[in-house]
């Protein structure tokens, strides 16, 4: 799944792309800037804003020269494609709340790379670090619930999760100027352990 773009992912075409705009915008807009902000044609923006009035999902009001445009307020369907707009922060909240179902805790599990960036695209996997505590080392219970987090965490985004694993001893010693490590500490998005960055469970 696409997190950085869902609407337009699951609504491909220019549809897609003016209900985005409309979604991120948050207020009227003329045909001319939806067009030039979902890099359409004008016609074309009019065309699809002309259905998604009909639709009842956006509404028209008239401002002589202008027409401005926008969602309609308190409608579910508009509810409901914010959500979906929201999806890469339900992700990452979804990730936290099943961090909490592996044990023994991890010493530290986090998210980084593209999904941490906000530039994950629909063939994206979700990378996650987790240090292995040593009580957990050839512990049945820590593989089985690490495999479950991925497996539940990748249904939920319908995306692929690759979870990078180090033991605790390999987490102590690691070398912070090499690249994936500088990396790692510069974009992670922390699910369990101490940052300031963390998502809240």
């Amino acid at each position: 799944m696409d997190l950085v773009h869902p609407v337009s992912a699951l609504v491909p075409g220019a549809r897609g792309k003016v209900l985005t705009v409309l979604l991120d915008a948050g207020r009227e807009l003329s045909t001319a800037q939806i067009g030039r902000l979902a890099d359409v044609s004008t016609p074309q923006a009019s065309r699809v804003l002309a259905q998604l009035c009909h639709l009842g999902v956006a509404e028209r009001r008239e401002v002589p020269p202008s027409v401005l445009y926008r969602l309609v307020s308190g409608s579910r369907v508009v509810e409901l494609l914010s959500e979906l707009r929201s999806l890469r922060d339900a992700v990452l909240q979804r990730a936290a709340d099943l961090a909490s179902s592996i044990v023994p805790a991890p010493v530290h599990l986090a998210v980084f790379g593209s999904v941490a960036t906000g530039r994950a695209g629909s063939e994206s996997d979700i990378d996650v670090l987790a240090v292995r505590p040593r009580t957990a080392d050839d512990d049945d219970a820590w593989t089985e619930s690490l495999d479950r987090f991925r497996r539940d965490l990748s249904a939920f985004a319908g995306s692929g999760v690759e979870v990078l694993e180090v033991s605790q001893r390999e987490w102590s010693k690691r070398d912070r100027s090499e690249p994936l490590w500088a990396s790692i500490e510069r974009e992670q998005i922390v699910l369990a352990g101490a940052a300031k960055n963390k998502v809240r469970a």
